[in-house]
Order: C-alpha cells, then structure tokens, then sequence
C-alpha cells in the first residue's frame, strides 16, 4: 500500500490530459482540506494553470480555539448539491474541464453538475474515502 496512491494516480491523470489538450485546461478540487499533491505535480513551467480547490481556512473562534466549520470544504460534506449550485454561481467562477472529488461526496453532487462525465476512479485514498474520481465536462 502507497501513501496517497489515489491522489498521485489522479494527478498523474491530469498530467496526461494537460499534456495532450493544454489549451483551457483546468481543474476545480472538490476535495477535503489538502487532500491532492496539485501543483506541485502539475506545474508548466512559467504558465500558469487554472486550479482551484475549496477554502478550508481555519477561524479562530471567540473563546480562541480554530475551526474549519462553514468553510467551503466543510459546507461540501455538510450542504452537499446546495453548495456546489451556491459555488459556480459567485462571482468569477467557471465551469472547469475537469472536477476531482472524493466518490462518495460526487454521489451527493452530481445532480448540481449534469454536464460532467465520470472518467477514471482511483483506489487507495488513506483521507477514508473509497476512492477519488476524475470528472469531465462534456
């Protein structure tokens, strides 16, 4: 068993597809907090490339301590659908080519995301999820 074997597998995907189609690529992460090695993996020398992944910002609270509640990578597991409508529609937001997420969390939402197609899954996420799975705009 490799640490992190689905993220690698998935980014190394992503590679590929960016080698092969460079032109609009780009990819939104609707994954937990930090779960993929994005940009280190996928970099293009000096371009820059259109990634985005959810906010998951710790706040400190009144009484000092930190919590990730109501950010945008809490608000996906808890709001599912609701909250990936809520997201595409803020200002400066875009349909990206391709969507990563957790599987059980694109069973919560792809009825808020009709017109992408499932690609490829990937096994052995240590994150607790059975596995991540690469989406396409078609």
């Amino acid at each position: 068993l490799r640490h992190q074997r689905a993220p690698m597998a998935c980014v190394e995907r992503l590679r590929a597809e960016r080698e092969a189609q460079p032109a609009g690529f780009s990819v939104d992460f609707l994954t937990t907090c930090h779960a993929t090695p994005f940009t280190s993996h996928l970099h293009a020398g000096l371009r820059c490339i259109d990634l985005r992944f959810l906010d998951c910002s710790p706040r400190r609270l009144a009484d000092g301590r930190l919590t990730r509640e109501g950010t945008d990578s809490a608000r996906l597991l808890f709001e599912g659908a609701a909250f990936v409508e809520e997201y595409y529609r803020r200002p400066g937001s875009r349909w990206p080519r391709f969507v990563v997420a957790a599987e059980e969390v694109w069973a919560n939402v792809s009825s808020a995301m009709p017109g992408y197609q499932h690609v490829a899954r990937f096994e052995g996420n240590i994150e607790g999820s059975a596995a991540l799975v690469l989406l396409r705009l078609m």
